[in-house]
């Protein structure tokens, strides 16, 4: 199942800003519906009612903007459940599984004056926070998020306006 709602808050306002708002939620409940032998080491002696590896039963996104050309903020955040690395049922168990994260991001960008302009400058900012989470565990071993990453440059728009 899966929730999406979005809106511009500077239009419902009337600001000379835009304040686009964006909120999405995911449920997913996703099992085997047989049993069976696998090779596959994720899989491995599946029963009927297993819970599927590496689906996380809650995902959440959310997103709030400012913005008037020729700039635009954006903060985002989304969050991960955490879920199951090998099939399985009942409680899920640390050690095979990886961890539920919230992770927030910054992004700011100014287009370049210009007529035509295909440019703009850009700073991002990923995992605000620095949070450590585990997102895997195969293969060989165990995978951490991605740490806070900071990612500046030129955005280039190719084809039509």
């Amino acid at each position: 199942m899966e929730l999406s709602a979005d809106s511009d808050l500077g239009r419902i306002w009337n600001t000379p800003f835009s304040i686009p708002l964006l909120f999405s939620y995911t449920f997913t409940d996703a099992e085997f519906l047989s049993s069976f032998e696998s090779d596959f080491d994720p899989w491995g002696n599946v029963h009927s009612g297993d819970s599927l590896p590496y689906i996380p039963q809650q995902q959440i996104y959310t997103s709030i903007g400012l913005g008037k050309a020729p700039w635009h903020l954006k903060f985002d955040n989304y969050f991960v459940d955490s879920m199951r690395t090998r099939a399985g049922r009942g409680p899920i168990v640390e050690s095979l599984s990886t961890d539920s994260h919230w992770v927030s991001n910054v992004t700011g960008e100014f287009r370049l004056p210009g007529e035509k302009t295909v440019a703009a400058l850009f700073l991002s900012v990923r995992n605000l926070a620095n949070n450590e989470y585990i997102v895997a565990r195969r293969p060989y071993g165990v995978r951490p998020g991605l740490p806070r990453t900071i990612m500046a440059g030129v955005r280039f728009r190719v084809g039509r306006p």
